[in-house]
């Protein structure tokens, strides 16, 4: 029985260190994300009003960028291009609408997710910035949120 036990733990920590071994990285090197963003935007009828820096704290990083088996090397890494640990604000306007907010955390010098933020009354707007962001990067966490306000 007991061997039963070992054997079927031992499988179950196999099987899960293969998947995490295996899982694709979703996040996107810097140099190829920013001008495919900008160009997303464009071709679907946006406009960036403003371009600023923020906390990282802005945007939540997913759990499986942060324990992907990429960033195990990256501590020992002497030197990130781009934007390390950082994140942008984008405030965007489009068809009408008023502004909508759009906020991308990069973890070691790559794209790692972008939160987009609107009102209520502009939230089919932000769905088509939303639709054409996943088109854009499919593997990448995108995540829509509306307010009331």
């Amino acid at each position: 029985m007991k061997r039963k036990l070992f054997i079927s733990a031992g499988v179950a920590v196999l099987i899960l260190g293969m998947l995490v071994l295996l899982n694709r990285d979703p996040t996107v090197e810097w140099s190829s994300f920013t001008p495919r963003l900008s160009e997303t935007f464009q071709r679907t009828g946006f406009t960036t009003l403003a371009l600023s820096s923020c906390s990282p704290d802005q945007v939540a990083v997913p759990f499986t960028v942060r324990w992907h088996p990429r960033r195990w090397r990256s501590e020992h890494t002497l030197f990130v291009t781009g934007f390390p640990n950082a994140a942008e604000h984008y405030t965007v306007a489009g068809k009408g609408s008023s502004q909508i907010e759009c906020f991308v955390r990069y973890l070691d010098g790559r794209a790692s997710a972008i939160d987009i933020r609107s009102h209520l009354r502009d939230a089919p707007v932000a769905d088509i910035l939303s639709a054409a962001l996943r088109t854009q990067f499919p593997r990448l966490s995108i995540h829509l949120q509306t307010n009331d306000g």
